[in-house]
């Protein structure tokens, strides 16, 4: 087993230096896959570890670079590191204390970037839903109605937008974003809606269609009517409903 252990070690954790500084991966990634590197130089007679403003450099490929700047200084306070000039980093460290100097500038680094990855996604779907919002009332005026509860074969669940059309019927449209939980609900709401009798017409509506994978949208398409991206035209939606 200490074999074992050691291999496992060798495989996560990746180590290189140059003539000043040491370069230690820990297994840890930035959400875009890429690893987090700590960088240590020698301080005096301590040390100083940094993550080298590997962070913000991933947030800034992501898009996600004032989301980033907003978020460090309150993560580094969080976990007792520091932040300056984009780098997250620990000042006079002992040699004993490296490991955990060099586990707590990573941690904070991808945790921040993480988070604004998450902050940006988040804003990327609220301006997609408003402009969802503004195509129904566009394409149906007075006879649409948001958040709407609808019964199900086994359950009642709440839809996005209903319409109700002239002939009378009802048809539902669900805003869905490309992140799996959005998707498993969606699923799930639709499926359990079509086994009506006489089901709604339902469409379901992608915060992000190219950023949606192909075989949710796949999964999507099977449990509903039609599938739309959110910047459709005005009329799309008509035809839809």
């Amino acid at each position: 087993m200490q074999a074992l252990a050691d291999d496992v070690a060798r495989a996560v954790v990746h180590a290189s230096a140059s003539e000043t500084s040491a370069y230690v991966a820990a297994g840890v990634t930035y959400p875009n896959g890429s690893a987090a590197v700590a960088r240590i130089d020698r301080d005096g007679e301590a040390f100083f570890v940094s993550d080298d403003g590997n962070g913000a450099l991933a947030a800034e490929l992501m898009g996600a670079s004032f989301a980033f700047s907003k978020l460090a200084p309150v993560v580094a306070s969080r976990t007792g590191v520091g932040f300056d000039h984009g780098a997250f980093f620990v000042l006079r460290v002992e040699r004993g204390q490296l490991p955990g100097a060099v586990i707590a500038v990573l941690s904070a680094s991808a945790r921040t970037v993480e988070r604004s990855a998450y902050a940006v996604e988040h804003e990327r779907i609220r301006r997609s839903r408003q402009m969802f919002e503004e195509r129904v009332r566009t394409a149906f005026g007075e006879a649409v109605a948001f958040d709407v509860p609808v019964r199900g074969v086994t359950a009642e669940w709440e839809f996005d937008a209903l319409v109700r059309t002239e002939g009378g019927g009802l048809s539902i449209f669900e805003h869905v974003s490309p992140a799996y939980p959005s998707i498993a609900s969606a699923n799930l709401k639709l499926g359990d809606v079509r086994r009506l009798t006489m089901p709604p017409r339902t469409t379901v509506v992608l915060a992000d269609y190219e950023g949606t994978k192909p075989e949710f949208r796949s999964i999507l398409a099977a449990t509903s009517d039609r599938v739309l991206s959110a910047n459709a035209t005005a009329s799309a939606y008509q035809s839809a409903a």
